[in-house]
């Protein structure tokens, strides 16, 4: 992201900062959270309707129930995709400038959001949205400084963060996918599907029916596995003399940019 992150969700559970930490690297990546409250869809209305991200109308509630787009697609997807339909697709919705969002439209599943704001409304905004979270009953975890935020009544103490049991492995590609699905261990479910949507939605049924927060993902081609995370990234120095100016620019804003140095 490129704004001032924040992650919030509903848990019934207390974690400390590297518990959060750890939560967030998984949630999109190899994660997709299932489990919905009340009171994480209220927050997500009143977000909506205090701070719009032009993104448009739509179902905000219904989307909450969709894996993350990095997940239901490869790069080779999505390059065909662009390749086929150029000049022909309607471009993506541009952020109007007086928006206090750094991305949008906003996106969130289950009962988790994480948030990016930019940095030039940072300062007002993120109290504001983290007094909202806490209203609502809501861990706040700043990206920036570490602090987890726990809500009113939920212990601090050391907690056990539960494991993945359910697991979707997705192989082949177009049109034919590969999908197996496993719980415990155990084979539970097996077949062919033309799209990863297919495979989410089998494996979303399967979670919600035995009563599970969310599901494991193995799925290597995808836009979220096949791209190295952020954290196996070495920060960058701004006074690095071997950066130029772009990256060093990108460098103070402690972020680890995907291109290699343009030094000899």
């Amino acid at each position: 992201m490129s704004g001032y992150d924040l992650g919030i969700w509903f848990t019934d559970v207390a974690m400390d900062r590297g518990q959060a930490a750890a939560f967030l690297d998984h949630v999109g990546r190899d994660q997709v959270i299932v489990r919905r409250h009340p009171s994480f869809d209220a927050f997500w209305i009143e977000l909506h309707t205090r701070f719009p991200d032009g993104g448009g109308g739509g179902n905000r509630l219904a989307d909450l129930d969709l894996p993350p787009m990095s997940m239901l697609s490869s790069l080779e997807e999505i390059r065909s995709a662009a390749l086929a339909f150029v000049g022909n697709a309607n471009p993506p919705p541009i952020l109007p400038d007086e928006t206090i969002w750094a991305e949008g439209p906003l996106r969130a599943q289950g009962c988790i959001a994480i948030l990016s704001v930019a940095w030039s409304h940072a300062g007002d905004i993120v109290p504001q949205i983290q007094a909202l979270a806490a209203r609502h009953g809501l861990v706040v975890f700043d990206t920036q400084s570490g602090e987890v935020t726990l809500p009113p009544g939920l212990d601090a103490g050391p907690s056990n963060i539960p494991e993945a049991r359910l697991r979707l492995e997705v192989t082949g590609s177009v049109p034919a996918f590969n999908i197996s699905i496993l719980l415990d261990g155990q084979p539970v479910s097996a077949f062919v599907a033309p799209s990863r949507q297919d495979a989410h939605a089998r494996a979303r049924s399967i979670a919600l029916e035995r009563g599970l927060p969310f599901y494991e993902v193995s799925d290597p081609d995808s836009v979220a596995q096949s791209i190295r995370p952020r954290s196996s990234v070495k920060p960058l120095s701004p006074d690095d003399p071997k950066l130029g100016y772009i990256e060093k620019f990108l460098a103070g804003f402690d972020i680890a940019p995907d291109f290699p140095s343009k030094a000899k």
